[in-house]
């Protein structure tokens, strides 16, 4: 899937001028955690180990420029309830380990390029549907040459959510 996802956001992002996301940095945050002691992070790990939830498929068919923040992102306009509830489970696990939830209300997306200065000329569309079987904790280390990550853990989905 991620080959795929890759495809599309060269695809999407052909011909803009900005920073594109290389490939293997292309993910959804379903809960941002930022600076964690080794403590807190083996807290956050054994939190998630006790969050069940069924697999499922993201359709993204938005792709959106925020201006204030210069990135260019795809999006799905209807998030699968089984999604939502993995990100209201993993948040509450965390919570115990000092996260802070985000006040805004969850939307999934890929942000697919940074640094670009102004919206496409034209209206960009997608659809692609991924099929959703983990989720993992990753590490994002910053460079002068972006961000760098590293996928530190995943944790398997379980049920019978994704059509196949």
């Amino acid at each position: 899937m991620q080959a795929t996802l890759a495809r599309t956001a060269r695809d999407l992002c052909e011909g803009l001028r900005g920073r594109a996301m290389p490939a293997e940095n292309l993910h959804i945050t379903l809960a941002f955690l930022g600076e964690r002691t080794a403590e807190q992070r083996a807290c956050m790990e054994a939190a998630a180990d006790g969050v069940a939830a069924e697999s499922f498929e993201l359709h993204f068919n938005e792709v959106r420029y925020v201006s204030r923040r210069e990135i260019l992102w795809l999006g799905t306009g209807q998030l699968p309830p089984p999604l939502l509830g993995l990100v209201k489970r993993l948040s509450s696990a965390l919570m115990a380990c000092g996260y802070e939830p985000e006040h805004r209300p969850f939307q999934a997306h890929v942000t697919l390029m940074r640094k670009l200065h102004h919206p496409p000329r034209v209206p960009l569309t997608a659809d692609l549907h991924w099929p959703v079987e983990q989720f993992a904790l990753v590490r994002s280390e910053l460079t002068r040459a972006g961000a760098i990550y590293t996928v530190l853990r995943r944790w398997p989905l379980t049920g019978s959510g994704v059509q196949g």
